[in-house]
Parts: C-alpha cells; structure tokens; sequence
C-alpha cells in the first residue's frame, strides 16, 4: 500500500551523505520521507502502516500493569483524550509560527505552555505502551516463566564474571607484590553493600512494572545491567594495575 504522505517528498543530496557517513535508522528514513503536520498526520501514517485505525485504537487501549502511575496516566488519557489531541494540533501551529513566521507575534501562558507539554508526553506514553504491546503481545505464563529463567541466566553469567574480575584483581595486587592490607576488607565490605544497593535500585527502575507480567524478568535484566556497569566500573579503576601486571609479565628475568 503506497503511503500518500509521502508523495511530495524530494530527494535531498544532503541527506543522501548523511546517509553515507553514518548510520541512519528506520525512524530517521521516515522522519525524512514523512511530514508530520498535525495530528490527522500522524493518525493516516500510522493508520496505514497498521491497518487499523490508529487514534480510535490507541483511545480505546487498556495495558496490563497495575502500577499506580500507570493507572494514572491512563485515567487521565481517557478524561482528556479529545483536549490532549487538540493540544498537539495547537503544539505544531505554535511550532510553525515561531520557526517559520518570525514577525508573527503570538500571546502564550506559562500554564498552557506547561498544559501542551504534559499532554504531548501523555500522547507519547500512550503510544508508545500501544505500539510496545502490539509488538510484544501478551504471551502464556509458561512463556514469560521461560523468559524470566533466560533473564536470571543472563545476570547469573554477568555476576560470574564480576566474580572473576574481583580474584584477579586480588591475584595481580599478590603478584605484584601490594600489600592491600585494611583495603582488602574495606573492598569485600564495600562489594557487599553495593549488592544490597543492586538489588534495591533494580526494584525501583522496575516499580512501573509492578502487577505486570514481565514485572520478575524486568528485574532480572536490570540486575544484570547493573552489574555490567560494575565490571565497566572496576576495570576503569584497575586499568593501570593491569597494565602495570602486563608489563611485569614481560620482563626477563634471570635465577
């Protein structure tokens, strides 16, 4: 089906070595192919790319989790669903005037600034839980069981190379010679009270996710993202050591 949007689209030079100096992703391509205008604009893009209509469709959305915010946001969406889609209209002719019609002098409150803001973020979120769920759709409990042991394995390997880092970085301190001495107990008491820390900050970036079905998986990907970040962490910290263990390792040495 041919997307009418994009028929007075006109092929830029520029874009073309854009597009061969770096990577260009499939939302910037539409991005260069599509106008987006108003919101009619929106809905016939993605009407068309998902066969359905979009705007009825995302109005009449309800998503699984039953996090407070979540529940919040959607409440607000469905009471408000007609001003938030007139807000994004009035966004983009504010947007034209100030980019394109510099003499034109426009009068705007600070609080229906703020108004547009909020219910374009809205408009995104909602959108965004749309599409994710279209794209992800709700799978049997024996799947999702499946996916979290996947995300347990995951971290489980990621926290055993974090175990590895933390004996070699002991081994090289033995080798060269160091003698760690308090630092060595300060260093256990500290990857202590980092796990503890792991494992609360994880909770929290999931909190959106409680009551949903991903909720257990969410917190095992966070864990295991967390701990690649440690391992990133310890080997900034320890790069000199290594070094200095590299070199150490070359020397010749004569008994």
């Amino acid at each position: 089906m041919q997307l009418d949007v994009t028929k007075n689209f006109r092929f830029d030079f520029s874009f073309w070595n854009e597009a061969k100096v770096k990577e260009i992703s499939l939302g910037e391509l539409i991005a260069a192919l599509v106008r987006i205008k108003k919101i009619r604009s929106i809905n016939t893009l993605l009407s068309i790319l998902l066969d359905l209509d979009f705007l009825i469709a995302i109005k009449s959305f309800r998503h699984s989790a039953k996090s407070p915010t979540f529940l919040e946001v959607e409440e607000y969406w469905l009471n408000n669903y007609n001003q938030i889609l007139k807000d994004i209209d009035s966004t983009y002719d504010l947007r034209n005037i100030l980019c394109h019609e510099f003499g034109f002098w426009i009068e705007v409150t600070k609080e229906t600034l703020f108004r547009y803001l909020k219910h374009s973020i809205i408009f995104l979120q909602q959108v965004d839980m749309y599409l994710y769920r279209l794209h992800n759709p709700l799978q049997k409990k024996s799947r999702k069981v499946k996916e979290e042991t996947i995300a347990r394995r995951s971290f489980m390997q990621r926290e055993k190379e974090l175990d590895e880092l933390i004996a070699k970085i002991s081994e090289v301190t033995d080798q060269l010679g160091y003698d760690r001495g308090p630092l060595e107990d300060a260093f256990s008491n500290e990857m202590i009270l980092w796990k503890q820390y792991r494992k609360k900050l994880a909770k929290c970036n999931c909190e959106i996710y409680v009551g949903s079905r991903n909720f257990r998986s969410m917190i095992w990907v966070n864990m295991e993202l967390i701990t690649h970040e440690k391992i990133e962490s310890l080997l900034r910290l320890n790069e000199s050591l290594f070094l200095e263990a590299e070199k150490h390792s070359k020397v010749q040495k004569f008994i």
